[in-house]
């Protein structure tokens, strides 16, 4: 086994950082075949964990885009686009743990029978897609899984499915139900994102009584594991001591324009209360940039896109969403990342919750050019479209109205000829959008 490469960084950095932004892309994506037997889909966008989404070109806007409904039985909290051989789908978890899922046929959202009923309440699904069309909930298939988390495909030739269990080991089963265990003490709600074969997770926790994510323990520690050809721990960030990350995972993203992923994470110092920073490391655990503090609370991290007004790679917060509501674009400057624009009155998370996904960056206007952001108002009962045209300047193109207070995450896919963007509300409604693929 090689040396596993520890890097910690001075406390005094989250306390004179001055700036905050980065470019990046939304991180490699997995060399993988051209007819492959297992596509899996989760709460966010992509493996990597980066809430944009390059191929989205879907005018929201347009008055030929459709609004189709569907009254549910319970209020949902997850919602997992999906794309079979024939359609696309929908997989909806309510509050209770409910599963239940819809087809598209032309224009109609129809029933869709599942392997399964229920998970347990909160679980967020992972939804598995076969070469003959099959859909499978991946949680279901490994049986010591830890209650908040979910698995993660490793490829998509075999059913290899990567896991943190009751005992926060980090698992791979095999198809065949063989397994390889590596302890790692992961955070118990922590989401295992991919570049390559190449797994990261928010491992060590300790406590920090913030509780924006539900509980009071914090990540000190970001693992990264290669999968293949056996599963190896070959770097590790570690936090000098009282800070913490406060997240449910990290982030992959292209920040520095090398075709190289780096990590992205929200830093918090804990005993002095200072308040949170955006980090960026490199795989190998250096430190990049970061940017300046918030003052106490957090910034909750919403992804990393080329949305500048000329293409800049830009990462993007939301800082103090539940009291300040201020949307920060980041870009960076040497070893600080600057904020470049701002915008008041945008909530993208409820407070005690581990959906962290109420937002997406694509293109929203369907120009075929330009990257928006999608996000919730102050209120999460409209849903803006923020561009950055202009240096300094956000702009609002416009708005959708969900019908309700916004309770799930935001869900887009694309079938051969429509795009769809879905969200789920507290009025019990799953609502999606829907129009043809602009050329």
């Amino acid at each position: 086994m090689n040396t596993v490469k520890r890097t910690t960084f001075s406390i005094l950095l989250l306390g004179s950082a001055v700036g905050c932004s980065a470019p990046s892309s939304s991180g490699h994506q997995s060399k993988v075949s051209e007819t492959p037997n297992y596509t899996a889909y989760y709460t966010y966008p992509n493996a990597g964990g980066n809430r944009f989404l390059p191929n989205a070109n879907m005018n929201l806007l347009a008055d030929s885009t459709g609004v189709a409904k569907v009254d549910l039985p319970g209020v949902p909290i997850w919602l997992v686009s999906v794309r079979t051989n024939e359609t696309v789908a929908w997989v909806v978890s309510l509050q209770d743990g409910t599963l239940m899922a819809f087809r598209w046929d032309q224009g109609n959202l129809l029933p869709l029978d599942l392997p399964i009923e229920s998970l347990r309440p909160g679980m967020p699904p992972t939804v598995v897609v076969s070469g003959s069309g099959e859909i499978s909930i991946a949680n279901t298939l490994v049986g010591d899984m830890g209650p908040a988390t979910a698995p993660t495909l490793i490829g998509r030739d075999t059913l290899r499915l990567a896991y943190i269990n009751d005992k926060r080991e980090l698992v791979v089963r095999e198809e065949n139900g063989s397994m390889q265990m590596l302890p790692v003490n992961a955070l118990s709600d922590t989401r295992i994102v991919l570049d390559g074969d190449t797994m990261a997770l928010l491992t060590d926790p300790a406590t920090y009584d913030h509780a924006a994510l539900g509980n009071m323990e914090e990540p000190t520690t970001v693992s990264m594991v290669r999968a293949e050809p056996q599963l190896e721990l070959t770097s590790k960030i570690e936090l000098p001591e009282a800070v913490v990350m406060e997240a449910v995972s990290p982030l992959w993203a292209d920040v520095t324009g090398d075709d190289e992923a780096e990590i992205v994470v929200t830093l918090a110092n804990t005993p002095e209360s200072r308040g949170a920073a955006i980090a960026v490391f490199t795989r190998r655990g250096d430190l990049l940039a970061m940017g300046q503090l918030s003052p106490g609370g957090w910034r909750h991290l919403l992804g990393v896109a080329p949305i500048g007004p000329a293409g800049e790679i830009e990462i993007v917060d939301i800082q103090k969403p539940h009291v300040q509501k201020i949307v920060n674009f980041y870009r960076p400057n040497g070893e600080v990342l600057d904020i470049v624009a701002h915008a008041t009155s945008y909530s993208s998370h409820n407070s005690g919750s581990t959906n962290i996904y109420m937002s997406l960056m694509g293109d929203f206007d369907g120009d075929s050019s330009n990257i928006e952001l999608l996000v919730p108002d102050a209120d999460k009962r409209l849903m803006k479209i923020l561009a950055r045209r202009l240096e300094g300047k956000v702009d609002v193109l416009g708005s959708l109205d969900p019908g309700g207070v916004l309770s799930t995450n935001f869900s887009w896919i694309a079938s051969e000829h429509e795009s769809f963007f879905a969200i789920g509300t507290e009025s019990k409604e799953l609502r999606i959008w829907y129009s043809k693929k602009v050329q």
